[in-house]
């Protein structure tokens, strides 16, 4: 998208193409990102973050259980 677009993260430019193109609103978007400098740049313009450590998915999905973005794991019991 970088190329495509000219613009790089974490420049501000970047996050207002988004919120502006796409007509989003901010508080409603999470950023999932393995730097956390795109991260903070995100939360300046108001979109939540979760920052990727490797391939540590799990804390991901735990962090976006936390803000609500996905429901909790239920456990089948047989």
């Amino acid at each position: 998208i970088s190329g495509y677009i000219g613009l790089i993260k974490p420049r501000d430019e970047f996050y207002d193409y988004f919120i502006k193109t796409y007509t989003i609103d901010p508080k409603e978007c999470i950023l999932i990102d393995d730097q956390d400098v795109n991260i903070k740049c995100g939360r300046k313009h108001g979109i939540s973050g979760v920052l990727l450590k490797g391939t540590n998915f799990k804390a991901v999905r735990k962090e976006l259980v936390r803000l609500g973005a996905l429901p909790e794991k239920k456990l089948n019991k047989k």
